[in-house]
């Protein structure tokens, strides 16, 4: 089974996912997103293979399609980091190309952090 590392980003884009949801709708589908994201996190711990890569989105972060969100990894040598979440209502190829150099930055900093 593999380790995925949340980076900084990842870990405030899921608050601030879990703190609309909660304002907008309820506590109760708040908890069923962070349910949802932790089985997903989950799942791909023991089948990294359900990560691609999408060329129409990024040709180097693999996604993956969580309720109505995007995860973004990436992975050093054999450690995958979680760099951000995205509602799939996102125009994320544009998204991804403004975030791509602090993402790969974030990546990094967390990498060296666990050597």
């Amino acid at each position: 089974m593999s380790e995925i590392y949340l980076t900084h980003r990842a870990l405030s884009d899921i608050q601030e996912i879990y703190d609309y949801s909660v304002h907008e709708f309820s506590e109760i589908i708040a908890d069923k997103y962070l349910n949802g994201f932790e089985n997903a996190l989950n799942l791909i711990k023991t089948n990294l293979d359900l990560l691609k890569i999408k060329l129409i989105i990024s040709n180097r972060f693999k996604v993956y399609n969580v309720q109505k969100h995007w995860f973004i990894f990436d992975n050093i040598d054999d450690k995958i980091f979680l760099l951000t979440v995205k509602h799939i209502s996102m125009n994320l190829l544009e998204r991804l190309q403004q975030l791509e150099p602090s993402l790969e930055a974030e990546a990094e900093i967390l990498y060296k952090q666990l050597k």
